[in-house]
């Protein structure tokens, strides 16, 4: 196992491919992580090469005290001071072939160990963790062939795509392998800052542009945008998260007639992606939640998440799906070395005998179904629609089940909202209870707001001292003064409470931001950062948790 921990760049995409020839697997790891999140990914897949900046060599004699074995760091930029040079200093040595056959015939090198196609690990993905901890996710070389299918995949001969996520990504992977496979461009960018992918698009003439929700967002409403010439641009792919943004992605195609083809599909790290549905933008707008139907080589089945009844169309349930690019389970050797030391005390150096990957009863059902955890439905039509995260469900009043998605959509309504984030915080009145809570953010215009100016749904006033929302915590992380921000949590509010019924109302109270973070590879919204926030950095409005 190679363990890369670098940058994207061509470099990086070599680097992979010829470990995958060799008959290795990789993973990935973001470079400008802590070490402590390199160490939890190392613990599950056990790298024995790491491949990174110079600067963070020193991760690797880290790795190899925390882990017990070694691991040999090489850097992927030459280092300032190359002191032996009887060996590789650093990644771009190794382009020199003369180096491993000096004191070798080709004959005598290593021929790597190759196992059945379905069960050799090409890569491990980790997955966005949004609903708890990362896991490490296996795909096998078998799942990478087929999501790769000429069947399967939109023809994009002679595109031109922008790729800001790494190869540890459904995304990455995707973009990057599929322009060897397929023959299209790909630009490389080191982050989504929006700056970056317009001055790309605009360079490089891009065609398609593969974003997470979120970074979408930031691109379509970015104040300079019409500084740039992105008339090159004929498709997006918005993906991770339903679009609620339809207000300004509709006056960006209005201004962008020339993009003509918007691509919604489903998927996740275990799938690979499933369904696919290109429209037109105009169609896009009626019907943006459109995932389309299921791709050849999958199958996918809706069950009730609590009988296991099988659903049928227009009815919301778990979605679980089989199929060729179904990853053969969780990869965790840390939880193989686990068991298998309960299960006899020898000698565990030799890990042949340990089986990393989690295929239990929680992961796949009876059938071999994987269970996704998602709540969707399929219409008449065959068609794909998501509902929600089913982990993500809130039991509100009277165990009224409500998906944050619901009241996110109610709330990016209110003229003043420029993004919304909903979660459940435990009600500390009533056990097992969850009190839905909005992290909102506000648009640059309206920092300045006034009472009149607000376009609240109610028509009394909370301006008197006695009704006005009481607050508790000390705000950090939002610049806008305090009577305002209670000011619009007062409007948000009331403009929920007029759409929603009682039992779904914002229980958690309402916090004003100034952003919400964005995961850097996924484009999501971070959850659980919000979740982790406290009292010494935000204001929370009118909250009955406690």
């Amino acid at each position: 196992m190679v363990c890369l921990a670098c940058d994207n760049s061509d470099h990086m995409l070599i680097l992979a491919i010829a470990i995958l020839v060799a008959g290795g697997s990789f993973c990935c790891a973001y470079p400008k992580d802590p070490y402590t999140e390199l160490l939890y990914l190392a613990k599950k897949v056990e790298p024995r090469l790491l491949f990174c900046h110079s600067r963070n060599l020193n991760w690797a004699k880290q790795l190899s005290t925390d882990l017990g074995f070694e691991v040999v760091g090489v850097p992927m930029d030459e280092p300032a001071n190359k002191t032996d040079s009887s060996s590789p200093g650093w990644f771009g040595d190794l382009f020199d072939y003369d180096y491993r056959i000096k004191s070798k015939s080709i004959d005598k090198l290593p021929v790597p160990t190759v196992k059945p196609l379905d069960k050799q690990v090409a890569m491990i993905l980790m997955s966005s963790g949004t609903t708890g901890k990362p896991k490490a996710v296996s795909q096998s070389h078998w799942n990478c062939i087929v999501d790769f299918a000429p069947e399967r995949r939109a023809r994009s001969d002679n595109s031109s795509f922008v790729c800001v996520t790494s190869l540890d990504y459904v995304s990455g992977r995707s973009i990057m392998f599929g322009a060897i496979n397929h023959g299209y461009n790909a630009v490389l960018l080191k982050g989504s800052e929006s700056t970056s992918i317009l001055e790309a698009i605009e360079r490089h003439k891009l065609e398609v542009i593969y974003l997470g929700a979120a970074s979408f967002y930031a691109l379509i409403t970015y104040k300079h945008l019409d500084k740039y010439n992105i008339s090159s641009l004929k498709c997006v792919l918005p993906f991770g998260a339903k679009i609620l943004y339809l207000d300004a992605l509709r006056e960006f195609f209005s201004k962008h007639p020339h993009i003509v083809q918007v691509r919604q599909g489903y998927g996740a790290s275990e799938l690979s992606g499933i369904c696919m549905n290109t429209m037109a933008p105009q169609e896009y707008l009626l019907d943006c939640a459109n995932c389309g139907r299921i791709l050849p080589g999958s199958q996918a089945k809706v069950i009730d998440p609590d009988t296991g009844r099988l659903l049928g169309p227009n009815e919301q349930g778990l979605i679980c799906v089989r199929g060729e690019t179904v990853f053969p389970g969780y990869y965790d050797m840390e939880q193989a070395r686990r068991l298998k030391a309960d299960e006899q005390k020898n000698d565990l150096n030799d890990s042949e005998d340990l089986n990393p990957f989690i295929r239990d009863a929680s992961v796949f059902d009876s059938e071999g179904y994987y269970i996704t955890g998602d709540l969707v439905y399929f219409n008449d039509k065959e068609e794909l629609y998501v509902i929600g995260r089913y982990k993500e469900v809130m039991n509100c009043r009277c165990t009224k089940k409500v998906l944050p998605q619901e009241l996110e959509e109610v709330i990016i309504a209110h003229p003043v909202v420029s993004s919304v984030c909903v979660l459940g915080i435990q009600s500390k009145r009533e056990l097992g209870l969850h009190c839905p809570r909005a992290f909102v953010v506000v648009k640059p215009e309206f920092y300045d707001v006034s009472k009149e100016e607000l376009s609240s749904v109610n028509s009394r006033s909370l301006s008197d001292e006695s009704e006005q929302l009481e607050h508790v915590g000390e705000h950090k992380l939002c610049k806008m003064n305090t009577e305002r921000r209670r000011m619009i949590a007062e409007d948000i509010m009331e403009f929920v409470n007029a759409r929603v019924g009682w039992k779904k109302q914002l229980t958690g109270g309402v916090v004003i931001l100034d952003e919400i973070p964005i995961s850097r590879t996924t484009g999501k919204m971070n959850k659980n950062y919000l979740r982790a926030l406290d009292l010494d950095q935000i204001e929370i409005y009118g909250d009955r948790s406690t």
